[in-house]
């Protein structure tokens, strides 16, 4: 699918046969590959919207396939938040992902987004904290000269209140509207509206004209700027937020009233992209990297993206089901089949270190491990994992937790909600 091309007056090319796909040519003739653990992306810009072609790798014909191409825009704002849960529907593409977040500091909120070049990060799994780009794209929009003006349009109850988000309240209403249970036939309910869709007001901090080059440029032209969209700048819970706002999305009088200060409803979908620091070229080996990958296969059945992270002659030990094989092959079999011997694991990232020696690990300080449950409240196993000087897995290791004194990673807001698995667990010092 090719998204929010009307933000950036780009849905003319949906008008006119042949338009596509030589802008789709253009593109991939300037892109930049970007990396990921399963596979990866073409990347390309024409001043500030940006374009992530997905690619997918035909392991059986040997081919690869490009199978969807989504628009973002270049932002100054980068969020930090924890994930809530994976909204990502079974059908969808591997390579893309849906992901509701919460406040990283209180763990308040839930704020879906969508995740560009969500591939190049090891997991997202609840509280993995995720760091994006993020801008939004508005779907609908409503403009009010101040709040006065606002709330005089504002429909109010019997009581005479406002049921209206508050200022800067980002309410996922695709998100409860999509999976709330209705008294009505499933049938009769429109389903279009997606997960994504989010109701926001606030006031108006900036408005900036955003740019697009002059792509159909020949190889002998100067590259041009045409202002075909606004950044909106506006506050929120979790920080400053430009939303894009295409110039033929608003009518002339609403351009009048789009300005600091305004008050401003909008319909939007977050697009956050986290091809940003360490992982601004990709896909990251280490050890933290490498353990998140574990632990996301295990729970998520991702295995296939372990496979690039293990160096040709990596083991893989079970000492007390007797399983020791090497070679990145037997290895990978040896991993799934683990992933598959259960119904039910409860999965942590910790840190582990030594009571007693009992000679099933060949380390004494503490270490990273994924703890293991089997549906329990307490850890069962621990998975180490030995890396090179690439940060690729030579060794993975799977001992009781037995003789250590294992520190679940907990993230430091209280919270009610049971975040890893069917009973969670209990404290271990």
């Amino acid at each position: 699918m090719f998204h929010h091309f009307q933000n950036i007056d780009l849905d003319f090319l949906f008008e006119k046969e042949g338009s596509l796909s030589g802008f789709v040519t253009k593109v991939m003739s300037m892109a930049k590959v970007i990396s990921g653990y399963r596979s990866f992306y073409l990347y390309s810009s024409i001043g500030d919207p940006e374009f992530e072609i997905t690619v997918d790798i035909d392991d059986e014909n040997k081919e690869i396939e490009l199978s969807s191409m989504q628009a973002h825009v270049c932002g100054d704002n980068v969020w930090e938040m924890a994930v809530a849960s994976d909204i990502t529907e079974k059908d969808a593409n591997k390579m893309t992902k849906s992901i509701v977040f919460r406040n990283a500091e209180t763990g308040e909120g839930l704020v879906p987004v969508g995740i560009r070049f969500s591939d190049v990060l090891p997991s997202y799994l609840p509280d993995d904290i995720i760091k994006m780009q993020i801008i939004a794209f508005a779907e609908s929009i409503d403009i009010y000269e101040n709040e006065e003006a606002y709330f005089a349009s504002c429909e109010k109850d019997s009581d005479g209140n406002i049921t209206e988000p508050g200022d800067g309240v980002i309410f996922p209403s695709g998100l409860f509207y999509n999976r709330t249970e209705s008294e009505e036939d499933d049938e009769e309910n429109d389903k279009s509206l997606t997960d994504l869709i989010c109701v926001l007001r606030s006031t108006v901090k900036r408005v900036e004209k955003g740019a697009m080059t002059n792509w159909w440029k020949t190889e002998d032209e100067q590259e041009q700027n045409f202002h075909t969209f606004y950044f909106v700048t506006v506050g929120t819970l979790y920080g400053d937020l430009d939303i894009i706002v295409g110039v033929k999305q608003i009518t002339p009088e609403q351009e009048k009233l789009l300005k600091a200060g305004s008050v401003i409803r909008f319909a939007v979908t977050l697009s956050g992209d986290v091809v940003i620091d360490e992982f601004e070229n990709g896909a990251v080996f280490n050890e933290e990297c490498d353990l998140r990958l574990i632990r996301q296969g295990i729970v998520k059945g991702d295995t296939d993206r372990i496979i690039c992270a293990l160096n040709e002659n990596v083991s893989f030990e079970f000492p007390s089901e007797d399983i020791s094989v090497t070679g990145k092959g037997e290895t990978f079999r040896a991993f799934e089949n683990y992933c598959k011997s259960k119904e039910t694991f409860v999965t942590a990232l910790c840190t582990a270190s030594v009571v007693f020696d009992d000679e099933s690990v060949d380390f004494t300080s503490a270490k990273r491990a994924v703890a293991v449950s089997y549906g329990g409240e307490v850890a069962e196993h621990l998975i180490f994992i030995d890396t090179n000087e690439n940060g690729k897995i030579v060794k993975i290791k799977i001992v009781s937790a037995l003789g250590f004194d294992v520190k679940i990673d907990t993230p430091e807001y209280e919270y009610d909600d049971d975040i890893y698995g069917e009973e969670g667990f209990e404290e271990l010092n």
